[in-house]
Formats: structure tokens, sequence, C-alpha cells
């Protein structure tokens, strides 16, 4: 079993390795290059959304205060209706 995934790993490496080579020889920094660009490209769309999504958090958790603001307010007057 761990023979296996030893194998596995160390023909894998072998693969990448052999790629990167024929990539750089072939073309140059080319391949690299774009794909570094469409990582960018993809991490600041993460970074925008990501943004977004903590501004919306930030405003359900504001409308959670507020509401629990009102029931806290509303239990305080039933309680003070009812004593009446």
């Amino acid at each position: 079993m761990m023979c296996k995934l030893l194998k596995r790993l160390i023909c894998l490496s072998m693969i990448v390795v052999i790629v990167w080579l024929v990539l750089s020889l072939s073309m140059g920094g080319k391949p690299f290059r774009w794909f570094g660009q469409k990582a960018e490209e993809a991490g600041k769309t993460i970074k925008q959304k990501s943004e977004k999504v903590a501004e919306e958090a930030d405003k359900v958790k504001e409308q959670k205060k507020a509401i629990e603001e009102g029931v806290k307010e509303l239990e305080k007057l039933k309680d003070k209706v009812l004593k009446k």
C-alpha cells in the first residue's frame, strides 16, 4: 500500500519535471507567464468577491444586533404591561 503511494508520487514528480523541461525548452517562459497572469487575475477576482461577501456579512451582523435590541425592548414592554 505504502509502496504504491510512493511509486505514484515519484512517477508524478518525474512527469511534472519532464513536462516542465519540455515546455521550458520549446516555448521558453511564455506558458509560465500566462499561468501567472491568469492566477493573478483569478486572485483579484477572488479578493473583490470576498470583500463584497465580508461587507454583506457585516450588514447582516448589524441587522442581527438591531433585531436583538428590538426583541429586548419588546420583552421589557411586555413585562411592564403584564405587571400592571
